[in-house]
Parts: C-alpha cells; structure tokens; sequence
C-alpha cells in the first residue's frame, strides 16, 4: 500500500474505527501496515479512530519479532498521546481471575522490569491461599513430589477436575525428562529413538539452528534425542490408552505446557517448575531477562486460586548432574506471601545451609523458619485441618 496510494485511499475510506487486540504481540511491520490505513489529517474528512488494547507485562514474543516496548511509544507518538494522562491511556486493573495473594506476588515480580507503562493488578477476591514454594533434592523428586500433591489434592478435592490443574515449565525439554513417575513409556521406543536420531542426522536440523543462533531449539533436540529411550506420556490415570497418547478433548487430565503455550489460559490450581537460575530465568545469551519475567508473570497470573512454585538443587541436564541454584525471580515475591517446604532428603552443606532463605532480605524467624520438611501428604492434612477443601 505504500506504493499504490489509490489503493491505499480505498482502505483509509473503508475503516473508520479501528481496533488491534493483542497490541504487545504485534511486530513492527504489522505496525506499520495498520499506521497506513490512517487518513491523513485534513479539512475535508475525519481522521480514523485507532484504538490498541494491551498489556505489555505479557510480551513474550520477541522471538517472533514482536517489538512491544518500541510499538508503544510509536503508537503513543503516532496518536499524539500522553502517557501519563488517564484519558489518552486507560489501565483496566481490577482483575477477576486470582486471588490477592497471587495478585501481589506477580506486582511484586514484574516491578522489576524497567521496560513497562506500569499497572498494579487489584481484585476484590481477599485472604487467597499463600504461595507453596518447595525446594527438593533434584528434578527427579521434584516431579514425584509434584504428582503426589495433585493426587492427594484430588483425593480430598474430587470435584475439581484434573484440567483444572497445569504444570507449567519453561522449555519443552524439561517435559522429557521430568522424572519417570509422571510418564508413561511407549512399547516402541528403541525403535523412536534410531528413528529420531536418523531424522536429525539426515535433515541437519542442529546444524540449521546452530547457524541461526536459536540455541533454545538446539537445546530442545539435542534433550530430545537424548531422552527417547525415555519419553513416555503423561499420564496420572490408570485408564490411559495403550500408545500412551492423551487426548486432552476427551480425558480429564492435569494440563502440561510451556508457559509461551499457556498464555490465555487459566487454572484452579497452578505449579510451575523449574525456577532454578538458568533455567527460568534462562541462560542463553539470545534471551532478554525482561523477557523472562514477563513470562514469570504470565505463569503466575495463570492461577485462579493455588500457585505452587517448585526448584531443585541439582537437575539433569544432557545426561549429567548439574547444581544449580533457585531462581532470582523467587526472590522477588514478598516472603509473607511464602509457605516454604523443603525436601527431607535434601543434602545441605552446613550449618548455615539448613534453613535456605526464600528471600534475600529474609531473617530466620519464627514465622519464616521451614517447616519440617513437611511433604506434600502432610501440607494438604494441614490445609484441610484449618480450611475447608473451598479453601483450594
């Protein structure tokens, strides 16, 4: 259209109103397109009303060359507009979805981010369920103990059902080798596993993303390729068909995904995994921390009532141990939002390692000292002693 202006002149007369939902995803040549359909401002017509809907904090798609911080500012440049003024800018911050409690700890992380308009969420859901964060020995556990609660959770909580509950991770390798308990193994994965390597090998796919710097989907294959000999499909059922495939459409089943795929999404009860430093956030030179903590942010904002936040101390990682340490986002969320848990076979160094802090400013208190590496079992025994199953 910036060539033919006739043919342009035929669409700035066609919409008046125009209206871009999902302005943050928005990269800057669509930007551009939509700037085109503008009229321009003269005696003899109205120019267009051009209104853009979005939440910038939930930008997580640079990688598809969304340009949100940038298309903004030229939006807010383009049509005149003051940020700071609440007529040209209006923040929709009541939010009906999660609790306070989940409110506040996503303020608290997306603070952090310079890049921003800035909003604070409120909602009129008060005295929410705080915040597990639970620490275990290694990713394998942290798996395990993460099916033992949801089973738990369900025995005493029968009508919610299991797609109300989502575990959420960062990348998509994490799901492969997530420990063995939370998966199902095919019949055929020898056969998978020549199969997957034949295909990588004759295809050159790690080299093709090699030579595009997109480390993340190297990462992804090479765990993939790794791991076939252990991939095997969720399953928390004992009725699940023999192939080990879940039709979500047709099953009650806890919904896995990666926090880019939950995105629009929401769940009674959350766990997102994985929050060990570079990891979530991530390592990969290409990857903006902002970017990040804005995908922190859409994790937790996915909870309508329980958010479980889980890290290890040591993770597999291409089929070596690896320490690793929590992630710095946790140390983000108010510690009087925390319940702690800590796994009893956990393996601290010293003296001074027994009582981890969940907080970097925290103290050893009474009221923040862990709770004797209460397990799962016995955190939902103390829930339910002093709440009823509501509570959740």
């Amino acid at each position: 259209m910036e060539q033919y202006p006739d043919l342009r002149r035929v669409y700035q007369q066609k919409f008046y109103f125009i209206l871009v939902d999902e302005f943050q995803d928005t990269s800057k040549i669509q930007f551009d397109w939509v700037k085109l359909l503008l009229r321009p401002k003269n005696n003899d017509e109205k120019v267009n009303c051009f209104m853009a809907v979005a939440d910038d904090d939930q930008s997580i798609y640079s990688f598809r060359g969304a340009k949100a911080a940038e298309n903004v500012e030229a939006y807010l440049k383009t049509m005149k507009l003051d940020r700071n003024n609440s007529k040209d800018v209006i923040k929709l911050e009541q939010n009906y979805r999660s609790t306070d409690i989940v409110l506040r700890a996503a303020n608290a992380v997306i603070a952090n981010n310079k890049a921003r308009l800035g909003k604070s969420w409120w909602t009129d859901m008060k005295n929410g369920e705080r915040i597990s964060l639970c620490q275990m020995e290694d990713n394998i556990s942290e798996a395990k103990y993460v099916v033992d609660v949801i089973r738990e959770f369900k025995q005493q909580n029968s009508t919610i059902s299991y797609s109300q509950i989502a575990i959420l991770y960062r990348t998509n390798a994490q799901y492969v080798v997530n420990g063995e308990e939370i998966y199902r193994k095919p019949k055929s994965n020898a056969k998978l596993h020549e199969q997957a390597n034949y295909v990588f090998n004759q295809a050159q796919i790690i080299d093709h993303y090699k030579k595009k710097h997109e480390n993340e989907r190297v990462d992804n294959i090479q765990e993939f390729s790794r791991s076939s000999l252990r991939i095997i499909y969720v399953s928390l059922q004992d009725n699940s068909p023999q192939d080990g495939k879940i039709d979500s459409s047709h099953i009650d089943a806890v919904q896995l995904m990666t926090v880019h795929g939950s995105k629009g999404l929401e769940f009674h009860y959350v766990f997102i995994v994985g929050l060990n430093e570079g990891l979530f956030p991530s390592s990969f030179s290409d990857t903006d921390e902002e970017e990040d903590r804005r995908l922190m942010y859409v994790a937790i904002t996915r909870a309508k009532r329980v958010l479980h936040l889980t890290h290890s101390r040591r993770r597999m990682h291409f089929g070596e141990w690896k320490n690793c340490q929590r992630s710095k986002f946790l140390n983000e969320i108010p510690i009087d939002l925390i319940r702690q848990i800590y796994d009893p076979q956990l393996k601290f160094n010293s003296k001074n390692d027994t009582t981890p802090s969940p907080h970097k400013k925290m103290k050893t208190t009474a009221t923040t000292t862990p709770m004797a590496f209460m397990s799962g079992s016995s955190l939902l025994k103390l829930n339910n002693n002093k709440k009823t199953n509501k509570s959740f």
